[in-house]
């Protein structure tokens, strides 16, 4: 950085001297060519002196215009040492203004210490001047390594000592002072760095050193001279030189599988049996492998066990399986736990047995030392409560913990009010807790009640502490007074002693008696209350033997409509309070009674007259009309919307599969949540569902159920036929009522004479005046068709004119009765009617265009061009048998549809909206 900086400063000088040299007049010397001049004194370098071998030599050369005119393209050029076209260093041109001078420059790199003049050369119109600067450039050291090779150069294995001979030189004109030369050696070796003498110009001298080979493989080991830039030399490029080395193979013993350790199941103490697999490479022979066992004690020390050696043979690849046994002796030191356990090859590092590597001589797995398993029996057994009364149940529990690596069984022997039993047989795994218990009985009086647990192990089972297995505890048994009432000994008496019939009468005196039983001892007094909380009675009990009965009575005033009686004791901790209650007989007339009665009677009937009120508001609001009731009783298919019994698998009228669709679910568009496809509304949300948009639309088969032709009864005209005498009663069975029916029809019959008289007063005839309209507005007009209804008036005139319209036909043909079947779509019928008729009518075949020539195949005549149907489908299930019924047998109603009020078109017949102005399939406008 120091010498990039002193050149600079150079540079910056050099440029003031040039340009103080610029602006001094020109002496006589000057080399002129016609009127360009320059000399030495305008030349100059930079730096001007300390050059040495390897720098940079800047050369600045001025020329000036003496011309009053400017001068263009002077040529000018700079030459190394000799002014031939092989040392050029730059050719160039400029422009230079009258009386003005410029300056050039040019920078000659890597000075050689033989370098020492710089040439000049200018030229303008044809007339070259040329001269040259002198200069010295001293002399640098220049290290090189003139040799490095290995020793041996070949049959190089494993661990062999390798000699590294390196000869360096100092090709440079100057003496090199001490400098490093480094070595750069394979991984995992170190590099090496080694002091050279101080080498004068033209001196030599051999760097000797040694290392291990590593493991086989091809390697270049990298030798570079003054290594840390100590000389300050000529050049500084091509200084590493590369030496090859090849390591040869060598004989590896190593594991070929990971060592296992095996013991005898439930051993605590061994012995163990270490085995494993030994692999040989790149040997022949016999090899004889030493070995040993080393347990880690975890620490920092180590087990070893005596070592023993493994055979291998063969001729190359060789194998071969070992096995070696320790017991507990050698791991008598170590506790209870798991320890890395080593089988290691070369144990003592014999130099007699080399590997191509050892690091893979060791091979090591976990060894297990089990602790002898002991049961910690919790030396507290818990109760579930520290106080109870004799005779209730205490639950006792006791905690049991295997402590050991194997697993135990044992059973609990445990001791209470006298009693010795034991337990399930209870079997702990290793490390496992478990918590016994057992409801067991108090004894009778107040006492402390011991309670002892012990630990019996089973035969063969592990327990090596037998003074942690026992657990002990005790309760408190108190003997405080208890009662339990005896129902079946309850009674109700007159004062006489007599039993009394239900209902009791009102105002009468009667006794109520009951019985209790008794545990423990003490005394209690029970108050006897009314259904008014009035204190009848109070009795004392005082229970002074085991087992006591007691006896409770009292006497009451019944009072109407219901008697209640209290038994209330005074401790409830005793027993509970008893209340009885008995129906009781008004028999007293006085006004209270009247009034209490005729209360209750109109509270009664109010409550009736809300309930009605409730239940004919809710029959309102859920009724439904008879389209919904017909909807709910049948379901439909939602491909073909036929009518279904509600099992079928497959739809009768289509053959879509019913039951793959029940099992179709979507995405409620509103909420999001699954929705099975045939659910018209989202049980969620309550959005409506486009049940139909989740099937594919189909064609709907319509069977015909054959007839069966049934003789009726000859008909006598005179007969008169009566209807049934009870017509409501009659409706009612068939679910309608005789009002509404009559109600519906009078509102149907009401509504279809509203629309006929809508109809006619719509379709009345209108004549269209054509005055004040163009010849091509009333040609336009006539080629319309417009349509009009004829109304009933009309329809009655023109029926009445039968005779005149047949009579215009002219002459009438009659046709003859061959016994067939007539039918409209009859083609010769059909023809006859025409020539009858005198009509222009349309016959199969007759090519037919309506409305805008569309080639319509759901209107009768049209030409199809090209259409393909494919009438098969897919139906695993049998027809089902369809049943014959006459027309005489009463049927289920049918479901009604809601239909759309629709006319006929007067010129194609199709069916249209009641109120289109015109029809969609022909065309055809309507006034």
């Amino acid at each position: 950085m120091s010498m990039l900086y002193m050149a600079g400063k150079w540079r910056a000088i050099t440029g003031l001297i040039i340009l103080s040299i610029a602006m001094l007049p020109i002496n006589t010397s000057a080399y002129d060519s016609n009127g360009i001049q320059a000399s030495e004194a305008q030349v100059a370098l930079s730096p001007s002196t300390g050059l040495t071998q390897g720098d940079s030599l800047t050369v600045y050369l001025t020329l000036t215009n003496t011309l009053q005119s400017d001068a263009f393209d002077v040529e000018y050029a700079f030459f190394k040492n000799d002014y031939t076209s092989s040392q050029q260093l730059l050719r160039s041109v400029i422009d230079i203004y009258a009386q003005e001078s410029e300056t050039v420059s040019v920078t000659w790199d890597n000075l050689q210490e033989s370098d020492s003049r710089v040439w000049v050369v200018f030229e303008y119109g044809s007339s070259e001047q040329s001269f040259f600067i002198d200069f010295e450039v001293a002399g640098l050291p220049n290290l090189r390594i003139m040799q490095s090779e290995i020793s041996p150069s070949s049959g190089i294995k494993s661990g062999d000592t390798i000699q590294l001979s390196t000869l360096i030189k100092n090709t440079g004109s100057e003496s090199a002072q001490s400098s490093t030369l480094h070595i750069d050696l394979p991984a995992p070796l170190e590099d090496q760095e080694i002091v050279t003498s101080v080498l004068n110009s033209g001196q030599e001298e051999w760097i000797n050193t040694t290392f291990t080979a590593p493991q086989s493989n091809s390697y270049s080991i990298y030798v570079t001279p003054d290594f840390h830039d100590d000389v300050i030399e000529a050049s500084e490029n091509n200084k590493v030189e590369t030496v090859s080395l090849i390591v040869e193979p060598r004989m590896d013993v190593y594991h070929l599988e990971n060592i296992s350790i095996a013991s005898t199941e439930g051993a605590l103490e061994g012995p163990w049996t270490i085995s494993g697999k030994l692999a040989r490479t790149g040997g022949s022979g016999t090899t004889v492998v030493p070995m040993w066992i080393e347990i880690d004690t975890g620490q920092g020390g180590i087990i070893t066990a005596q070592p023993f050696d493994v055979t291998l043979q063969g001729a190359g690849y060789a194998e071969q399986s070992w096995s070696y046994q320790i017991n507990s002796s050698l791991v008598s030191s170590l506790s209870a736990g798991g320890y890395t356990l080593a089988a290691q090859i070369d144990p003592f590092n014999d130099p007699n047995f080399l590997q191509e590597t050892t690091s893979n001589d060791r091979s090591s797995s976990l060894l297990t030392i089990l602790e002898v398993p002991d049961v910690l029996v919790d030396p507290i057994a818990r109760s579930s409560s520290p106080q109870v009364n004799s005779g209730e149940k205490v639950t006792w529990q006791v905690t049991v913990t295997n402590t050991g690596g194997l697993q135990v069984s044992g059973k609990i022997e445990y001791t209470f009010e006298g009693a010795t039993d034991l337990s399930s047989l209870i079997t702990l795994n290793p490390g496992e807790a478990y918590t016994w218990s057992k409801e067991l009985s108090t004894g009778v009086g107040a006492h402390i009640a011991p309670f002892e647990a012990n630990w019996i192990a089973s035969q063969n089972s592990w327990d090596s502490n037998l003074m942690n297995n026992q657990a002990v505890s005790n309760i408190s048994v108190e003997a405080n007074l208890r009662l339990n009432w005896a129902t079946s000994s309850l009674r109700l008496t007159d004062l006489s002693g007599n039993d009394v019939n239900f209902p009791i009468e009102e105002g009468e005196r009667y006794v109520f008696s009951i019985n209790l039983t008794s545990q423990e001892l003490g005394d209690l007094s029970f108050d006897c209350r009314n259904g008014e909380n009035q204190i009848l009675s109070t009795s004392e009990v005082n229970v002074s033997s085991i087992g006591q009965k007691v006896s409770l009575q009292c006497e009451f005033d019944a009072i109407a409509p219901l008697s209640t009686i209290q038994l209330i004791p005074s401790d409830l901790s005793v027993t509970n309070t008893f209340t009885r209650q008995f129906s009781t007989a008004f028999t007293t007339t006085d006004d209270s009674s009247e009034q209490s009665k005729s209360g209750t009677i109109a509270l009664i009937g109010i409550v009736v007259v809300i309930l009605i009120a409730i239940l004919a508001l809710a029959i309102w609001f859920t009724r439904e009309t008879e389209e919904e009731v017909e909807r709910d009783i049948f379901e439909y298919c939602p491909a073909c919307d036929g009518e279904l019994e509600g099992d079928e698998s497959r739809c009768p009228h289509c053959g879509f599969n019913l039951d793959k669709a029940r099992k179709q679910f979507h995405e409620c568009h509103e909420c999001g949540e699954s929705v099975p496809d045939l659910m018209e509304n989202c049980p969620y949300c309550g959005a409506i569902q486009d049940v139909s948009s989740y099937f594919e639309r189909r064609e709907r088969r319509v069977r015909t159920t054959p007839k069966a032709e049934i003789a009726l009864p000859e008909e006598d005209d005179d007969e008169i036929v009566s209807g049934t005498a009870d017509f409501a009663e009659t409706v009612k069975e068939f679910g309608y009522d005789e009002d509404q029916l009559e109600e519906e029809w009078d509102e149907k019959f009401a509504k279809a004479e509203a629309e006929i008289a809508e109809l006619e007063q719509l379709y009345e005839e209108e004549e269209i005046s054509t005055e004040g309209m163009t010849p091509e507005e009333i040609e336009e007009l006539e080629s319309k068709v417009t349509v009009k209804l004829r109304t009933l008036k009309q329809l009655g005139e023109d029926s009445s004119n039968i005779d005149e319209m047949l009579a215009s036909k002219g002459e009438l043909i009659s046709h003859k009765d061959d016994g067939g079947e007539l039918s409209a779509s009859d083609a010769d019928i059909r023809g006859r009617l025409y020539e009858i008729t005198g009509e222009d009518g349309i016959m199969p075949g007759d090519e037919v265009h309506v409305g805008m020539n569309i080639a319509d195949g759901s209107l009768a005549g049209n030409e199809i061009e090209e259409a393909q149907s494919d009438f098969t489908f897919e139906d695993d299930e049998p027809i089902a048998k369809l049943e014959t019924q006459d027309e005489l047998t009463p049927q289920r109603q049918k479901p009604k549809r809601r239909q759309k009020k629709t006319a006929e078109c007067g010129a194609c017949g199709a069916e249209i909206p009641i109120m289109a102005k015109e029809c969609p399939v022909c065309g055809a406008e309507f006034e």
